[in-house]
């Protein structure tokens, strides 16, 4: 069995009703603004009077497979959360390093792992090419482009 490395582990942050933009990243000098890994919660989507509490996690290498035809080009990230006080979706914006952004195909799988795996299939949520849609998620969420991308993550 093959373990995830998550370095900097499962991290909490707690959202309420004024909403923002959310580092995923250790911030460093780096506003949240820049192309890091970020969640970015509407104004008003969390129900009022309420507090939403968000786990999350970067995983960096482990049993993570791409789609056949394709390689990860993003970092992966968990998120958990309960929906039930989130009036509309929130974004998780991811970084990629493809060249070829065009190409890049938004992926998640399942937070449990499959035969000692986590697999990934085509995202069937909203999205634009670089930021997810979540409307309630426990799962992880990455970028993939195809294996004739000649970018490479290190």
């Amino acid at each position: 069995d093959q373990l995830c490395w998550i370095p900097f582990g499962i991290q909490s942050l707690q959202v309420d009703q004024t909403g923002g933009r959310f580092s995923l990243e250790p911030e460093g000098d780096r506003p949240v603004e820049s192309d890091i890994t970020h969640l970015e919660v509407p104004e008003g989507a969390v129900a009022e009077k309420r507090k939403v509490q968000i786990r999350y996690g970067i995983l960096i290498d482990g049993p993570l497979v791409a789609p056949a035809g394709y390689k990860l080009a993003s970092p992966v990230v968990y998120i958990h959360y309960n929906s039930k006080d989130i009036k509309s979706p929130i974004t998780l914006h991811l970084p990629h390093w493809s060249a070829d952004g065009d190409k890049i195909k938004m992926m998640m799988a399942l937070h449990s792992p499959v035969n000692n795996e986590f697999t990934f299939e085509d995202y069937e949520g909203a999205g634009n090419g670089r930021d997810f849609l979540l409307t309630g998620h426990c799962t992880l969420f990455t970028e993939a482009s195809s294996l004739d991308d000649p970018s490479v993550y290190y």
